[in-house]
C-alpha cells in the first residue's frame, strides 16, 4: 500500500500539476450575502420552549457567506463559517456538563462563548466554499473546505514541537494553525461544494465532488501526538456509471395452464345475382347505399432517452467501521457506495430507492445517527421530507437474512406524519438521540424555520414553527439549517433573514372576525386598539375583558400567528392624561406616560405564554382618554404661544414617559405616537424621538394638508372615513396615501363601524 505524507510546503504546489482541469463548480448551499447569524435553543419549557436571538454581537460584528456548519464538542457546539471577510470563522459555546443518574449529559454551570478568526497571519487560502468543522482523533478542531481555486484544503492547529512539524517547515516562520492543500496529493480539482468527513479511530474517510462530478474519497491517518495527518494509501474515484449491486428480487414461480388452440376452416360463400326484369310497365327503384373510406394515419412515437446517471449531489460519509458513503443522483435516487474488505478493496453500489420505492428526491442530503442508526433525509421536488435509514453495521447490500436480521433500509415520508408540516426547501438539518429524531429546514413558502420531531419508536411527528414560537425579530431564516445536540438541548443556527414590516395601506379598525381575512386577502399592515384610558393608575386598561388571552391586541397577534404571514402590526392604546385632583405639569404627565407604558408592556409580554410569539411592530400612544381635549393635551382654543408652548412639553414629557415605561418592561419593543396635523404642527411634535402616526380624514375633499405638518419621524397615516366601494374609490384613497403630498410608509383606511373590504 502507497502511504504518502502530506507536506506542507504541498502549498506552494503550482495548480498546473494538478491533473483536470476546473471546468463548472457545483454550487456551494448558500444563503444571501452577509446575513447575521441566529440561534434558536429548545429550552423543553412552557407553551413556546423555542428561545431565539442574534449571534452578531458575539460576532464580532462580523455577517455570514454561504451557510453555517456546526458540530457538538466535548461541552457545547463549534459553528464554523465564512464571514463577510470571505475570511474563516467559528464560534463556540461552551458550559460545564455533569451526568445524573440516568446517564444522561446535562448542561450545568455558566456558559462561556468565543470567537476565532482564523485568517489573519496564517496564510489561509480564501474560501470559496462553507468550512466544515471536526474534530481529530487527539480532540483538535479541523476545518475541510474548497478555496477558490478549487483546491480541497484541510485546516488543522500547529504543534512547533512535534517531528512532522519540524521536518516540514525547515527552519520557516511557525504558525499557530496550517492549511495543507488536499488537491496537490489527490491531483483532483473539487467542485465548489462541501467535503464530508467520518472519523473511525486513527482514520478518518473523505469525500468530495471533483469538477468532473466524480467522488473522490481518500482516507487520511494521525499518529498519536501528530496534529497533521497524513494520508494513507491510494484515492478512490467513484463514477456514477457504476453498475447496482442491488439483491436480486425474490424468485416468481408462475404456473402455466394447457394452451387451448380452436382451428377454424375457412368457410366459401357464393352468392348470385339475379338481374331485374325491366318492362315499360314496371318501375324500379335503386338504393346506392354510400362508400365510407377510413384512412388511417400512422403514428410516429418518439423515446426520449434518459439522461445519463451523474450525481447531483456533495457525498455524505457515513459513520461506521466501514467506509460508506451516500448521494444523490441526477434521477434523483439515493445511493450508498461501499468500500467492501477483502485482499482487493473494491466499491460496491447498493440503489436505496430502487431497493425501498422510495420517491425521488432532490437537493442535499443531511445526515444524523444514534448509537445504533444512521438517518438520512432529502426532499422531493414538492418539499416533501423523505427519510432513510438503517441500522449502523447493517449489509452493505441491505438485505435481511435470518444471519443479517438488521441490514434492511426504511423509507419513511416525514412530511405526511407530521400533521401541520409544510413543504421544506434548501439544506435541511438531522438530529437524532437514544430518544428523538428531528428534523429542521426552512419552510419553502414563507420562510420560518421548522422543526418536525419525533420520539424513537413511535409512528407520529409533530411540526413546529420555531420562527413564530422563538420570539426572534428575523423570523425567516435562510435556505441552510444546521445545529447541535448537547445532553438534552437541541440548539439550531441559521441566517436570520431580516422580516422588517411590509409597507403600505392596510386597515384599522375591521370587525375582529375579519382580521384573518384581511391579511390572506393581502392587506400588508393590520392594526387595532388594545386598550382605552381609564380614570385611575395604569391611565389605560381593557373594557370588554379583564383576561389577557381576551383582549383586542392579543387576539390581533394570535390572527397574525395562524395566518403564518409577514404583515404590519400596529398596536394602539388610548392613554388618559392627568384627572382634575392633579396637578397639571410636566410630571404628572410623565408619570401618566410611564405607567400606561409599563403597563401595556407587561400584557404584551404575555402572549408568549399563552402561546403567540410574536410582538406589535409599533405600540402606538393614542391621546383620546380622560379628560378632554385629548387626554388634557391639546391646549384651549385661542390659547397665546406660551400656552402653546407649555402644552408643547406635556407632549413631550408623555411620549418620553411612555417610551421609558415600555422599555423599563421589554426594550424590544417600540413605542410610537398617534396624532393629528395640527398636533404635530402645534406640539413640535416634528422633534420628537418616537415615530408618528398622523390622523387624516377623506371626505369633504380630503385628506387636506395642514401647512407645517410634515417631518421626517412621520411613518404613516391613520384615515377615517375610507369607502370600499365602488373599488375605484378605494383604490383612488390607497393611491392617495402612497403618494405626494403624503407619501407615507405605513397607513391604514378605516372603514364605517362593522364594514370590511379586501384590496381593491
Amino acid at each position: 500500500m502507497n502511504v504518502r505524507r502530506i507536506a506542507l510546503i504541498a502549498m506552494t504546489v503550482l495548480a498546473s500539476t494538478v491533473v483536470g482541469e476546473p471546468g463548472t463548480h457545483g454550487a456551494t448551499a448558500t444563503t444571501p450575502n452577509g446575513l447575521p447569524l441566529y440561534q434558536f435553543i429548545d429550552s423543553g419549557a412552557g407553551p413556546l420552549p423555542w428561545n431565539a436571538h442574534s449571534l452578531e454581537s458575539s460576532l464580532q460584528g462580523t455577517t455570514m457567506l454561504g451557510a453555517p456548519h456546526a458540530i457538538s464538542g466535548p461541552n457545547g457546539a463549534v459553528i464554523a463559517y465564512r464571514t463577510n471577510h470571505d475570511h474563516l470563522a467559528t464560534f463556540s459555546e461552551s458550559g460545564s456538563t455533569s451526568t445524573n443518574s440516568t446517564g444522561t449529559t446535562v448542561a450545568t454551570g455558566q456558559t462561556t462563548t468565543s470567537w476565532t478568526d482564523y485568517t489573519p497571519n496564517n496564510d489561509v487560502p480564501t474560501p470559496a466554499g462553507d468550512p466544515i468543522p471536526f474534530y481529530d482523533p487527539s480532540g483538535n478542531l479541523d476545518l475541510l473546505y474548497v478555496d477558490a481555486s478549487g483546491h480541497l484544503i484541510l485546516f488543522t492547529p500547529n504543534d512547533p514541537i512535534t517531528p512532522l512539524w519540524s521536518h516540514l517547515h525547515r527552519g520557516g516562520a511557525w504558525r499557530p494553525f496550517v492549511p495543507t492543500d488536499l488537491s496537490a496529493l489527490t491531483h483532483t480539482i473539487a467542485a465548489n461544494g462541501l467535503a464530508s468527513v467520518q472519523l473511525n479511530g486513527p482514520n478518518a474517510t473523505v469525500a468530495f465532488r471533483t469538477a468532473q462530478n466524480n467522488i473522490e474519497v481518500l482516507t487520511l491517518t494521525w499518529e498519536p501526538g501528530e496534529p497533521i495527518p497524513f494520508l494513507n494509501g491510494t484515492p478512490a474515484t467513484l463514477r456514477s456509471n457504476l453498475k447496482a449491486t442491488n439483491p436480486t428480487p425474490p424468485t416468481t414461480t408462475t404456473t402455466v395452464h394447457p394452451t387451448t388452440t380452436t382451428t377454424v376452416h375457412p368457410t366459401t360463400t357464393t352468392t348470385t345475382t339475379t338481374r331485374p326484369v325491366t318492362s315499360s310497365s314496371t318501375s324500379t327503384t335503386t338504393t346506392l347505399h354510400p362508400t365510407t373510406t377510413t384512412t388511417v394515419h400512422p403514428t410516429t412515437t418518439t423515446t426520449i432517452a434518459p439522461a445519463p446517471l451523474a450525481f447531483a449531489s456533495d457525498p455524505i460519509v457515513l459513520p461506521g467501521s466501514t467506509p460508506q458513503l451516500a448521494v444523490i443522483t441526477n434521477h434523483g435516487d439515493l445511493q450508498v457506495f461501499t468500500n467492501s474488505p477483502g485482499a482487493t478493496p473494491a466499491w460496491s453500489l447498493l440503489d436505496v430507492t430502487t431497493l425501498t420505492g422510495a420517491p425521488q428526491v432532490t437537493g442535499t442530503l443531511a445526515l444524523g445517527a444514534n448509537p445504533t442508526t444512521i438517518y438520512l433525509a432529502a426532499r422531493t421536488s414538492l418539499g416533501s421530507v423523505e427519510l432513510f435509514s438503517t441500522p449502523i453495521g447493517g449489509s452493505p447490500l441491505g438485505v435481511t437474512s435470518p444471519s443479517n436480521p438488521f441490514g434492511a433500509w426504511t423509507i419513511l415520508n416525514v412530511t405526511g406524519a407530521a400533521s401541520g408540516a409544510p413543504p421544506l426547501g434548501g439544506t435541511l438539518f438531522v438530529d437524532a438521540t437514544t430518544t428523538q429524531v428531528s428534523i429542521a429546514g426552512q419552510a419553502s413558502n414563507w420562510g420560518d424555520l421548522f422543526v418536525l420531531t419525533t420520539s424513537i419508536g413511535s409512528s407520529t411527528w409533530s411540526a413546529t414553527d420555531v420562527s413564530v414560537t422563538a420570539g426572534s425579530a428575523a423570523r425567516t431564516v435562510g435556505a441552510a439549517v444546521t445545529g447541535t445536540q448537547v445532553g438534552t438541548t437541541l440548539t439550531l443556527f441559521a441566517a436570520g433573514v431580516n422580516s422588517p414590516p411590509p409597507q403600505g395601506v392596510g386597515v384599522y379598525a375591521i370587525p375582529s372576525n375579519k382580521w384573518g381575512k384581511a391579511i390572506t386577502d393581502g392587506w400588508p399592515i393590520v392594526s387595532e386598539t388594545g386598550g382605552l384610558g381609564t380614570q385611575s393608575a395604569p391611565w389605560v386598561g381593557f373594557t370588554s375583558t379583564s383576561n389577557v388571552a381576551n383582549s383586542p391586541d392579543f387576539l390581533m397577534g394570535q390572527s397574525i400567528y395562524n395566518s403564518h404571514k409577514r404583515v404590519t402590526w400596529l398596536s394602539f392604546w388610548t392613554v388618559s392624561g392627568p384627572m382634575r385632583s392633579e396637578p397639571r405639569n410636566a410630571t404628572t404627565y410623565y408619570n401618566h406616560g410611564f405607567a400606561a407604558g409599563a403597563w401595556v408592556a407587561s400584557q404584551i409580554d404575555q402572549y408568549r405564554s399563552l402561546g403567540v410569539g410574536l410582538k406589535p411592530d409599533w405600540v402606538i400612544l393614542d391621546p383620546e382618554g380622560y379628560p378632554d381635549n385629548h387626554s388634557g393635551l391639546d391646549a384651549p382654543g385661542g390659547s397665546s404661544n406660551a400656552v402653546i408652548a407649555q402644552y408643547a412639553t406635556y407632549w413631550s414629557q408623555m411620549l418620553s414617559g411612555w417610551s421609558a415605561g415600555i422599555a423599563s418592561v421589554d426594550p424590544s419593543l417600540n413605542a410610537g405616537v398617534y396624532a393629528s396635523q395640527s398636533e404635530y404642527r402645534n406640539y413640535g411634535l416634528v422633534t420628537s424621538s418616537l415615530p408618528v402616526f398622523v390622523a387624516l380624514a377623506f371626505g369633504g375633499g380630503g385628506p387636506i394638508p395642514v401647512p407645517g405638518a410634515s417631518g421626517s419621524n412621520i411613518r404613516g397615516f391613520i384615515t377615517f372615513n375610507a369607502t370600499c366601494t365602488p373599488p375605484s374609490a378605494l383604490k383612488s384613497q390607497e393611491n392617495t396615501l402612497l403618494n405626494p403630498p403624503w407619501g407615507g410608509q405605513f397607513n391604514t383606511l378605516q372603514f364605517i363601524s362593522g364594514v370590511y373590504c379586501p384590496p381593491a
